[in-house]
């Protein structure tokens, strides 16, 4: 790989839709509870806040892993506590604008 290492955001060029950053820099841990599949999963696109709360959802991939794990679609569940050097998470644009409004 060419790229194989953890980037700052707006690294490479937006895909096709104008969006940066979708996939291959970290895993992502989500705010889900973890549960084995979908069917009672909220519809609405708010956090899945039952299931095993032990463990987080992670979805996609890093820039580690290879193009099985390297899509939207992949997800796991991670111990909370739990640490690794391809695993992070996203913070809103909004709540960075709040924390340099303080």
């Amino acid at each position: 790989m060419d790229s194989a290492y953890t980037a700052m955001k707006g690294s490479f060029k937006p895909n096709d839709f104008g969006l940066y950053d979708m996939l291959g820099n970290v895993l992502e841990m989500v705010d889900d509870c973890w549960v084995d599949n979908y069917s009672q999963t909220p519809i609405d696109g708010s956090s899945w806040l039952n299931g095993e709360c032990s463990r987080k959802t992670v979805r996609s991939g890093s820039w580690f892993d290879g193009p099985r794990i390297l899509r939207s679609a992949n997800r796991y569940g991670y111990y909370k506590g739990g640490r690794n050097y391809t695993l992070g998470f996203r913070v809103p644009e909004l709540w960075i604008n709040l924390i340099l409004q303080l």
